[in-house]
């Protein structure tokens, strides 16, 4: 059977609000939830109290390209959601959630959208025209 599943990353700073959205997230999707924990300085969580919400400490980073175009502003753990699909090979849909992203209520139809290039995405607003200042680049050559 196919399913589908839910993923976010964090780092300590936002591991306390990552626990209660992947909890909130399982239990309005019903579906998996996956938190990855990118901090070397976490390598362990108190799990929480239901068994479709799962941790990964420090899996992603490893395995990313060198030379990301990465600053103060877009750090590597904000590259990181392009690769958890690979770790996560067993599911049909994958969708990231920032955590900072309150869902009140599930829309399943979302699972059935067309995605002929095997990716949906939205644009951050602030960065429609324009690169992250502080990488001092060219929108295409961040892009």
């Amino acid at each position: 059977m196919m399913t589908n599943a839910i993923y976010m990353i964090v780092d300590r700073r936002f591991l306390p609000i990552g626990r209660a959205q992947a909890l909130s997230l399982a239990r309005i999707w019903n579906v998996d939830v996956h938190l990855f924990v990118e901090d070397a300085s976490v390598t362990s969580c108190a799990p929480v109290d239901d068994p479709r919400v799962y941790f990964h400490f420090n899996e992603i980073r490893a395995n990313l390209p060198d030379g990301l175009p990465t600053s103060s502003k877009w750090p590597i753990v904000v590259f990181s959601r392009n690769y958890v699909p690979a770790l996560l090979r067993s599911y049909h849909r994958l969708i990231y959630v920032d955590v900072d992203i309150l869902c009140l209520k599930a829309d399943h139809s979302i699972w059935d959208i067309d995605l002929p290039s095997g990716i949906g995405a939205v644009r951050d607003v602030v960065h429609l025209n324009r690169a992250p200042l502080d990488t001092g680049m060219q929108l295409q050559d961040w892009l």
